[in-house]
């Protein structure tokens, strides 16, 4: 009889790879073949998130042209087409978009214009897309929206740091970053509470980033 106690993170494995078929690395270097598989598989961008991509991209420095801006330099130009996920792992963790799984898509990240930043939110979108041989991969991520003044000086976390919790209205700020996988800190723990929690005026989020365990 097989012993399932060596063969559990096999399985795990397996059972993963289904649920998750679209994992990707973004550290590989890409044959012409994968690049053209990949690209069979792209969708267009909407111009808001091919803007914030050329933006990114070239900040602090200039690599890519406007494929939307004539006349087209094909030696420079950025596509206007890449692959959209519904969910992808990353470091051995999932992480989905908020349709799709509301926890997995709840993180705690790093703000690419201010590195020493840390925010919440969650995750609207997931693209791949292949860029000098290497497959990149971008997520666009929706900010908590904080608490107004009155309700945030009630917040009872601010005293307890060690408990690594905040307390956000429960919505988003109709502000979008773009990330990459280096910017994930964790998984954010999130708990919708009705308004009246700790005596507030709104309904919140209780959101708890002790996942991360102090590791980055």
């Amino acid at each position: 009889m097989q012993d399932l106690s060596q063969t559990g993170s096999e399985f795990v494995k397996k059972f993963i790879s289904v649920l998750v078929p679209e994992c990707v690395s973004t550290t590989i270097n890409l044959s012409d073949e994968a690049v053209a598989t990949e690209q069979s598989k792209a969708v267009p961008l909407n111009l808001s998130q091919y803007t914030a991509l050329l933006t990114h991209l070239n900040t602090p420095t200039v690599q890519y042209s406007s494929a939307l801006v004539l006349p087209v330099d094909p030696n420079t130009v950025l596509p206007n087409l890449a692959r959209q996920h519904t969910e992808i792992m990353w470091n051995k963790h999932i992480y989905s978009t908020i349709r799709t799984h509301l926890g997995n898509a709840s993180i705690l990240f790093y703000d690419p214009a201010q590195s020493d930043r840390k925010l919440s939110g969650g995750i609207t979108s997931i693209w791949t897309l292949p860029l000098a041989g290497r497959l990149r991969t971008f997520f666009f991520v929706d900010g908590h929206k904080p608490l107004l003044p009155h309700d945030a000086e009630k917040n009872p976390y601010t005293k307890l740091p060690d408990m690594q919790t905040q307390v956000v209205a429960a919505e988003y700020s109709g502000y979008t970053y773009l990330i990459e996988p280096e910017h994930i800190i964790t998984h954010a723990a999130m708990y919708r509470r009705p308004k009246g929690t700790f005596g507030m005026s709104c309904e919140v989020f209780v959101v708890c980033v002790a996942l991360n365990r102090g590791r980055k």
